[in-house]
């Protein structure tokens, strides 16, 4: 710790040779990016990284510091918003500073990045530390861009606004760096799914297979595997050979029946071969997010109740102790419904979903990115007319977006033909996630059978089990 405080006090003063106008505007970023990557230099490096980790300080402030000094002499270039459009009430200025860096400061800073060099031979290597000039730049590109005092568009949909959310660039299909892009901001994304469609099977194949993505996250929780076969899903994640009737248990064995089989098992076996390619550092770790249930040991509907009652608030203490406490990244897989924040005064209970749970105790680190139905339904029409991209499916930010203040019933429960509201009157998209994932006006398909099921053994089990929660008859 005591290393730690000194590093980081070095790194505070080093940030005085930038003008002050700067400083102000994006120093506390800066410091929590700083914070960011000394951890994960500490956690997870060898004896040379904080003298590499130094050095690209020193190169990014050697190269910053002039530009910043340069760019603040002159006016913030006008941002494009939408092709030529403007949006009505939405204030616009821009910043000018004058100030340039002092002579004292500069010094100063020379001489503290020498001290910072000498006291870091002695860490640990760091092997993602590369990535620091890149998130960094991110994260002010983001913040200068709201300093201008309107929204900025990423010409074709919205850009970050109070949610930090990065969205789609025109001409190319950015669904997965924009997931992984949000990891920048946070250390738990929350993606929910609609259970059983090709399109989030394959969303979820397609992110974890992207390079990047284990240079980020370390774990992935899921919903459909029971937590008390976690110890055999490590093996199986690792590469151990463990027989298909024992591994089987992990999607089978869960208190929802292994509902959601036809896509678990791909997306394990996904996981499992991503690792392969990978060193043991970056190795991605899968946690099963279902409480533990032992299926012989349920005797009735209340011995389940009393286990499958738990499940939102289990999930939220697993992310909590394995992930965010050790200072760690997840990606947490779960159906639509268990991502949604707290809608005042509606049907959902306060702190009934694992989101809210985490909410409270770890405010602001969790990212909740809500999937929207792909399909023709009456309201898809006003998603459209916002777009000016034609790309799908597309990360959309919902907090402080057109997008956010559209009613979530006409996406949510319209799809579902649901005979009530889900939420009440005057709740917006953005109170129920930060993000959302449009796939557009093209039907959502439906994944494979459950194969499982064709195991007349397993099929007995599952009738078995049915007959055992089945609500009593009046």
């Amino acid at each position: 710790m005591a290393l730690q405080r000194c590093c980081r006090a070095l790194y505070r003063a080093l940030l005085y040779a930038y003008p002050p106008p700067f400083r102000r505007r994006f120093g506390k970023e800066m410091m929590q990016v700083f914070d960011d990557r000394y951890r994960t230099v500490i956690q997870t490096s060898g004896p040379l990284s904080l003298l590499r980790f130094a050095l690209y300080i020193l190169t990014d402030l050697l190269s910053t510091t002039v530009a910043e000094t340069i760019d603040s002499l002159r006016p913030l270039p006008q941002l494009a918003i939408g092709g030529d459009r403007e949006f009505d009430g939405v204030p616009t200025f821009h910043v000018c500073g004058s100030d340039a860096p002092r002579a004292t400061a500069l010094l100063a800073g020379a001489i503290l990045s020498l001290a910072f060099f000498s006291s870091a031979t002695f860490a640990i290597e760091h092997s993602r530390v590369r990535h620091w000039r890149n998130d960094l730049a991110a994260r002010a590109h983001h913040t200068r861009f709201w300093a201008s005092g309107r929204p900025a568009l990423v010409p074709s949909v919205y850009a970050a606004g109070p949610a930090q959310i990065r969205t789609s660039t025109p001409g190319q299909s950015r669904i997965v760096e924009d997931l992984i892009a949000q990891f920048d901001r946070a250390d738990v994304v929350a993606l929910g799914e609609i259970h059983g469609t090709n399109e989030d099977a394959d969303l979820r194949l397609r992110l974890i297979r992207k390079p990047d993505f284990p240079k980020k996250v370390r774990y992935i929780v899921i919903e459909s595997g029971n937590s008390l076969h976690q110890e055999m899903l490590d093996q199986y994640i690792r590469g151990v050979d463990v027989p298909a009737a024992e591994i089987s248990k992990v999607w089978r064995d869960t208190t929802q029946l292994g509902a959601d089989t036809p896509i678990t098992s791909p997306f394990l076996a996904g996981v499992r071969s991503v690792n392969k390619g990978l060193a043991d550092s970056l190795k991605l770790r899968v946690l099963a997010g279902d409480p533990p249930i032992d299926w012989s040991r349920i005797k009735d509907r209340e011995d389940w109740r009393r286990i499958a009652s738990t499940r939102d608030s289990f999930t939220a203490e697993l992310v909590g102790r394995e992930v965010l406490e050790k200072g760690h990244k997840a990606l947490v897989i779960y159906g639509a419904g268990h991502v949604w924040r707290s809608a005042r005064g509606g049907p959902i209970p306060a702190d009934s979903t694992f989101v809210p749970l985490l909410d409270r105790k770890y405010p602001g680190r969790i990212c909740a990115v809500l999937p929207i139905a792909g399909g023709v339904y009456p309201d898809t029409r006003k998603l459209e007319d916002l777009l000016a991209t034609t790309e799908r499916p597309v990360l959309l930010p919902l907090k402080g977006t057109p997008f956010g203040a559209l009613d979530p019933n006409e996406f949510i429960g319209e799809p579902l033909h649901l005979p009530f509201r889900l939420f009440p009157p005057g709740v917006t998209l953005a109170e129920v996630a930060d993000a959302c994932v449009y796939r557009g006006q093209t039907p959502d398909t439906t994944g494979s059978a459950n194969s499982d099921e064709a195991d007349p053994a397993y099929a007995a089990e599952i009738a078995r089990r049915r007959s055992l929660i089945a609500p009593p008859k009046r």
